[in-house]
C-alpha cells in the first residue's frame, strides 16, 4: 500500500511537469513596444543617487508615462518605474 502511494505521487508529479509551458520573453508585447524599463530608468537612478530629486522625479514620470500599455492596463514591467516614481516622491517630500 505504501509503495502504491509513492508511485502515484511520482506519476502525478511527472504529469504536472509535462503539463507546464514555458513561454519566451516578450510574448504578448507588441512588436514595436519599447523595453520596460527604458534607457531613462538608469538616468533617473543616477539623478536620484546624486540627490537631484526634482530632476529624478521628472525623468521617472516621463519613463512611467512611456511604459508599455494594453488599453488602460500597464505591462507588469512598469512596476519598476512606478516604484521609482514613488521613491522620488518620498525624497521630494
Amino acid at each position: 500500500m505504501r509503495w502504491a502511494v509513492v508511485i502515484a505521487v511520482v506519476v502525478a508529479s511527472q504529469a504536472a511537469v509535462l503539463g507546464q509551458v514555458v513561454l519566451p520573453p516578450n510574448v504578448g508585447v507588441p512588436a514595436a513596444a519599447p523595453t520596460v524599463p527604458g534607457p531613462g530608468y538608469d538616468a533617473t537612478l543616477a539623478a536620484l543617487a546624486n540627490g537631484d530629486y526634482p530632476a529624478a522625479l521628472d525623468l521617472a514620470r516621463g519613463e512611467y508615462r512611456g511604459g508599455v500599455r494594453f488599453g488602460a492596463d500597464r505591462w507588469i514591467d512598469s512596476i519598476a518605474t512606478a516604484t521609482l516614481v514613488g521613491e522620488c516622491l518620498l525624497e521630494t517630500g
